[in-house]
């Protein structure tokens, strides 16, 4: 529920949910429209069909069999549970060593290590984002055995790490292995795993924002890499001719798609039922009135709810006319 909504608004929702379906097996007994009636008023749809459809599948035979998975893999078979989402209820609730790397982490780690080129950091399967995810990992992840022995056997490389540009994964791997493992001064490794990733996520959160990160607060920017490099373009006249580099140019995304306009021809259709009745001070009324609603296709934006009769217009500047035609049209062929 929190996921891109405000917990103080989510807190009685969530109230309202746990007291009508408290377990899995009573959520997945409910009908899509019951979820959708209590989780009206939080946007986003999608996640009430994937909480209902997952609640089912962990009580089905061919599924969770009765049992929440623990680990992150089989967390990840829940319909629609995501690699972060698996991730961050294994790390977080079961105390799995994996990061979950929201947008929070892979700003802080992007800039921690200075992560430039190699594509958009936001998805995994570029070298940008395997790169973060490797940092992330050392970061956040418990001891391994053979973080230890790559640690020994490249001793002295911590350097390497404040002028690391855009190195590979496995480089940039050990490099993050090495600058934080052996340089444990307690503000990561001498907690549990939830803590570690809950402490990362409002660094980024709180300190290392998008656009006024707070580097003179920062408990880890002695280690920054971005940071390093900003000082070192304002110190130095290496950048003649175009704009110095800055922390709030990291993380690298793709740019975003320009915004869809659409116009739409929307029909509302009114009646009643039954006949005129007379009420007791002898006045007549009709019964009940009711809207005529259509159900959206499964797949795409609001998927599955009702609305009114809609028509997408082809013409986004049509005229009143067109529109009426249009919504005459749609209302004929649905007859």
């Amino acid at each position: 529920m929190s996921q891109q909504t405000q917990i103080d608004r989510v807190a009685t929702y969530w109230l309202r949910w746990t007291e009508r379906w408290p377990t899995a097996a009573h959520l997945a007994e409910a009908t899509q429209e019951e979820v959708n009636e209590l989780w009206a008023g939080l946007g986003y749809y999608r996640r009430a069909r994937f909480l209902l459809d997952g609640a089912r599948w962990v009580v089905a035979e061919d599924g969770g069999g009765g049992k929440m998975p623990s680990d992150a893999a089989s967390l990840g078979k829940i319909p629609g549970v995501g690699p972060y989402t698996a991730s961050a209820v294994a790390s977080i609730a079961f105390d799995e060593p994996i990061a979950a790397v929201d947008g929070n982490v892979l700003r802080v780690v992007s800039r921690l290590a200075c992560v430039r080129g190699g594509g958009d950091v936001t998805k995994p399967g570029t070298s940008a984002g395997k790169a973060c995810k490797a940092v992330a990992d050392a970061l956040l992840c418990a001891e391994r055995p053979g973080d230890h022995n790559q640690a020994r056997s490249h001793e002295g490389s911590r350097a390497s790490f404040f002028t690391h540009r855009s190195g590979s994964f496995t480089t940039l791997y050990l490099i993050a292995c090495v600058a934080f493992r052996l340089t444990d001064d307690g503000l990561f490794f001498s907690y549990e795993i939830a803590r570690r990733i809950q402490a990362m996520m409002e660094l980024g959160a709180t300190v290392c924002t998008p656009r006024n990160p707070k580097c003179g607060e920062c408990p880890v920017a002695s280690m920054c890499a971005s940071r390093a490099l900003e000082l070192e373009e304002e110190a130095n006249v290496i950048t003649a001719g175009k704009e110095p580099f800055r922390v709030t140019d990291l993380p690298e995304k793709d740019k975003k798609a320009d915004k869809r306009e659409e116009t739409v021809s929307v029909r509302v259709v009114r009646g009643t039922r039954g006949d005129t009745e007379t009420g007791a001070d002898g006045a007549s009324k009709k019964s009940a009135a009711f809207f005529l609603l259509v159900k959206r296709p499964e797949g795409g934006l609001l998927s599955g709810l009702w609305e009114f009769p809609s028509v997408v217009m082809e013409d986004t500047d049509a005229d009143e006319d067109a529109l009426r035609a249009a919504a005459d049209r749609l209302l004929a062929e649905t007859r």
